[in-house]
């Protein structure tokens, strides 16, 4: 009895073969790929010439996650974050194959902090949970396309921060220096409707959460300073997450609230405005009987003319 060989047997071991040898091919070709090394050295942008708040030294960690066509190469991600050096920079080194494109994304906070999720570095969690006027919130990011052209490669690399500031400074903060100095003076904000979630390699923000940080003493550091006419001092400092391009919070207004004494005094700032990387600056007579204030949003390291928005009372 002749026996036939099936057509769909035929092509289906022609498939076969034809994957074998592909895989085949793939893999001599990777493994055969000339790799070197590309050292990192990691910066934050920081430019704030005199010892105040926001000025990235809470920062002594960095998390970084390499990718390749949109997928990440998980072996690559440390199992221990970088640590920051005695000259303010992260360095490290990985391998990679030269000749090759790849996004290497990274993430540089406060060691002390515990408000992100980096689980997901497409999808960075912020949790707005804890104290206001932390300081340890402050944090940097940015993706960076490399490619190895040589055996050994340095890329140098600036990071900048996801966030807003939102800032209160009083000129009449003589009515409670002496609360602001015993701890006897703290303060805190309500915000709604502001993003919790950031993709670290496309820049987006998305989520929706309703911030209200619980009371805490006004930040510390060298807090007065000059804005060419009054001596200020700042009594109220918080991040939030914040878009590229500037957004006014129109539907809802920002709410401070300070406690000093048996006083409780809130005061809403409607159409505020914040942007990423950027400080959103309320600086005026806070606590006199006129409460009057101007509202800058001022780009925290290029120290350009700063947007003014009129005094507001």
């Amino acid at each position: 009895m002749r026996k036939y060989i099936r057509p769909f047997f035929l092509v289906f071991v022609a498939f076969l073969a034809t994957t074998l040898i592909s895989c085949q091919r793939d893999f001599f070709n990777e493994s055969s790929a000339e790799e070197g090394v590309m050292e990192f050295v990691v910066d934050s942008e920081d430019q704030i010439e005199t010892k105040a708040i926001s000025d990235g030294t809470t920062v002594d960690i960095l998390y970084y996650a390499v990718y390749k066509n949109g997928e990440e190469l998980t072996d690559l991600r440390p199992k221990e974050p970088v640590q920051r050096g005695e000259d303010g920079r992260f360095v490290f080194k990985i391998k990679l194959v030269k000749g090759l494109s790849y996004k290497v994304v990274f993430w540089a906070q406060s060691s002390k902090c515990t408000a992100y999720d980096l689980t997901d570095f497409e999808a960075l969690t912020i949790s707005y949970e804890g104290v206001a006027n932390d300081e340890t919130r402050d944090a940097f990011f940015k993706t960076e396309d490399v490619m190895l052209t040589s055996n050994t490669q340095r890329t140098e690399v600036v990071l900048k921060r996801p966030f807003a500031q939102i800032n209160f400074a009083a000129i009449d903060y003589k009515v409670v220096t002496p609360l602001l100095d015993e701890k006897g003076f703290t303060s805190t904000i309500r915000l709604n409707d502001v993003p919790n979630v950031l993709n670290l390699i496309t820049g987006e923000t998305s989520g929706s959460v309703d911030v209200e940080y619980d009371f805490s003493a006004a930040p510390s550091g060298e807090d007065k300073y000059f804005d060419n006419q009054h001596l200020l001092r700042y009594v109220s400092m918080n991040y939030i997450l914040a878009e590229k391009e500037k957004r006014v919070y129109t539907q809802d207004p920002l709410v401070a609230v300070f406690k000093y004494g048996n006083v409780v005094l809130e005061i809403p700032i409607h159409n505020l405005p914040v942007q990423r990387n950027y400080r959103t600056n309320i600086l005026g007579y806070l606590f006199s009987a006129d409460i009057s204030f101007n509202i800058d949003l001022d780009e925290i390291f290029d120290n350009e003319s700063n947007e003014k928005y009129p005094i507001q009372y």
